[in-house]
C-alpha cells in the first residue's frame, strides 16, 4: 500500500504498526477498522514514470491558479445585472 492509495487515517495507522502488531480501532471515511501488520512497513519511492501523471496534474493546477491570480490583478470585470432576465439568462 502506498500513500495516496487509501484514506489518510487508514494509511497513517498502517505505517505505525510493526510486524504482527494490531492497531487500536479507528475510523476512516469508509467506517471502523482494526489492522494487523503482516510485515514491517517499508518506504517505497515511486519511479518518475509512476509519478509523472500526478506531477503533471499538479503543475497544470499550479499554472491555472497562477494565471487566474494574474488575470484578477490585470482585468477589470463590469457586470450589467439589468441586462439579465429573472433566471440569470438573457432577456427575451
Amino acid at each position: 500500500m502506498q500513500e495516496g492509495q487509501v484514506d489518510k487515517a487508514f494509511f497513517d495507522e498502517a505505517v505505525r504498526l510493526g510486524r504482527a502488531e494490531r492497531s487500536r480501532p479507528f475510523a476512516s471515511i469508509y467506517g471502523l477498522h482494526i489492522l494487523e501488520a503482516l510485515e514491517d512497513a517499508r518506504t517505497v519511492v515511486p519511479t518518475f514514470e509512476e509519478s509523472r501523471s500526478r506531477l503533471e496534474a499538479e503543475a497544470r493546477q499550479e499554472a491555472q491558479v497562477q494565471l487566474a491570480r494574474e488575470l484578477r490583478e490585470t482585468i477589470t470585470v463590469t457586470t450589467h445585472p439589468e441586462r439579465l432576465g429573472v433566471d440569470g439568462g438573457p432577456q427575451s
